[in-house]
């Protein structure tokens, strides 16, 4: 039982720096993602107060589609 926790510490030590690699891109990533989503809803808000039907239009269908979507299937599209 011991040697087998000695096994997993030892390749947990010699493949940690790629862990902590994969969480820093991770968290670069995340960061990115959560920019971008934000400026696009921003976005998205400003053009559905639009005084043009067609551009109020194209937004409430596009607001439509990922709120009456679900997640994985978008994920899966994607």
């Amino acid at each position: 039982m011991i040697a087998g926790w000695s096994l997993f510490f030892n390749d947990l030590t010699e493949q940690l720096p790629l862990v902590v690699d994969g969480i820093k891109e991770t968290c670069k990533l995340a960061l990115i993602v959560s920019i971008t989503g934000f400026l696009w809803g921003i976005i998205i808000f400003f053009l559905s107060l639009s005084h043009r039907p067609v551009v109020k239009a194209i937004t409430r269908l596009y607001m439509d589609f990922f709120i009456g979507t679900p997640l994985i299937l978008i994920l899966f599209v994607i």
